[in-house]
C-alpha cells in the first residue's frame, strides 16, 4: 500500500514538473518540422499583405488536432437571436479532448454574429444597385475593363442564421488548436477571414449627404491611384496623378504607346495621347458596357479640394 501511494506522488509530481531544455526543445523542433512539412500556404493557413503572421485556417488546424490525437467537443454558451432585427450571436466553446482517456488537454472560444462587417453588407454593381443607398463604392477592375462596386446593407440576414454559428464554430476550434499547440509564434487568429483584401484598392465613399447634413458637407474623397505624393515630392505647376489601370487597357487596345511616360505622373500624358490618337483615326469614342459610361481615359481627374 505505501509503495502505491509513492507511485502516485511520483505521478502527480511529474504530471506538474516542468521539462528539461533539451527536452522542450526537442518538441518544439518537432512541431517546426511539422509546420513546415505538412501545413500547405493557401490551404492550411493563409497571408494577409502588411501583416507579419500568417492566419491560420480550419483544415490546419484540423491537422494540427490529428497530430495531438484529440477531438473537440463543441457548447454553445451563448445565443442570441432576433428574427425580426436580423441579429444573430453566438459564443461556441471547443474542449480538446484526448481519443487515448478522454483528458481534457485544451479549450478555446470563437463568437460570431450578423452584424459583423462582412456579414451586415453586401457589394453590388451598379445594375443590382436599383434605388437602393449607397454607403460606399469601390473601383474594381474585371475582364472587360474597370468598374464601380457600391456597398450596401444586406435586407436577407435571416438567411444567413446557420453560416453565422457555423462561424462561430470554426473560431472556436482554431483558437483550441493555436492553443493546444502553442502556435501563436507561427499563427495569427485576428485576422482570418478579412473580406475583400484588396491592398491596392481601397473602399472609396460616394458623396451621399447623410440626414442632418447639408450639402456642402458630403464626403468626397479620392480613389488611391490618385493620392499625390508627400509635399516634399510634390511638382510645381499642374499637379500630376499616376497612370490608372484603365488607361492602360485602353492604350493597349488602341495601339498607343505609352511606354515611354513615367508610371507615376502620366495620368495627363496619357489621357492626350489618347484622344489624340482617336482624333487621327476619325473614330467615335470608345464607350463600355451599355455605351453610358464614358471611357476612363475621358474621366477628369479628380477635384483638388485639400486632399
Amino acid at each position: 500500500m505505501k509503495n502505491e501511494l509513492e507511485k502516485k506522488k511520483n505521478d502527480e509530481v511529474a504530471l506538474v514538473a516542468p521539462m528539461s531544455i533539451e527536452e522542450f526543445s526537442q518538441k518544439w523542433m518537432d512541431f517546426q518540422k511539422f509546420v513546415n512539412s505538412q501545413l500547405k500556404n493557401g490551404k492550411d493557413f493563409g497571408q494577409v499583405p502588411g501583416i507579419q503572421k500568417p492566419f491560420l485556417m480550419l483544415p490546419g488546424a484540423q491537422k494540427i488536432l490529428s497530430r495531438y490525437l484529440v477531438r473537440p467537443e463543441y457548447t454553445v454558451t451563448n445565443r442570441v437571436e432576433k428574427w425580426d432585427k436580423g441579429l444573430f450571436n453566438f459564443e461556441v466553446k471547443c474542449v480538446l479532448c484526448s481519443m487515448r482517456d478522454d483528458s481534457i488537454l485544451g479549450e478555446g472560444i470563437g463568437s460570431c454574429n450578423s452584424y459583423e462587417e462582412k456579414y451586415r453588407y453586401n457589394w453590388v454593381t451598379k445594375k443590382k444597385l436599383g434605388n437602393r443607398r449607397a454607403l460606399a463604392q469601390r473601383e474594381r477592375t474585371g475582364k472587360y475593363g474597370d468598374y464601380i462596386e457600391y456597398k450596401v446593407q444586406r435586407t436577407d440576414l435571416a438567411s444567413i442564421h446557420n453560416t453565422i454559428l457555423k462561424m462561430a464554430k470554426k473560431r472556436s476550434v482554431i483558437d483550441a488548436s493555436l492553443t493546444l499547440s502553442n502556435a501563436s509564434e507561427y499563427f495569427t487568429q485576428d485576422v482570418e477571414d478579412i473580406i475583400d483584401i484588396e491592398p491596392e484598392k481601397e473602399p472609396v465613399e460616394t458623396d451621399y449627404v447623410e440626414e442632418g447634413k447639408k450639402e456642402e458637407d458630403k464626403i468626397e474623397k479620392v480613389p488611391p491611384y490618385f493620392q499625390k505624393y508627400n509635399q516634399k515630392d510634390k511638382p510645381m505647376g499642374k499637379k500630376q496623378y499616376p497612370i490608372t489601370p484603365g488607361q492602360r487597357t485602353t492604350a493597349s487596345k488602341h495601339n498607343v504607346d505609352i511606354g515611354d511616360i513615367d508610371d507615376k505622373t502620366g495620368f495627363y500624358e496619357v489621357k492626350k495621347r489618347i484622344a489624340d490618337s482617336l482624333a487621327k483615326s476619325k473614330k467615335k469614342k470608345p464607350t463600355r458596357g451599355n455605351g453610358k459610361e464614358p471611357l476612363i481615359a475621358d474621366q477628369e481627374a479628380p477635384p483638388d479640394e485639400g486632399y
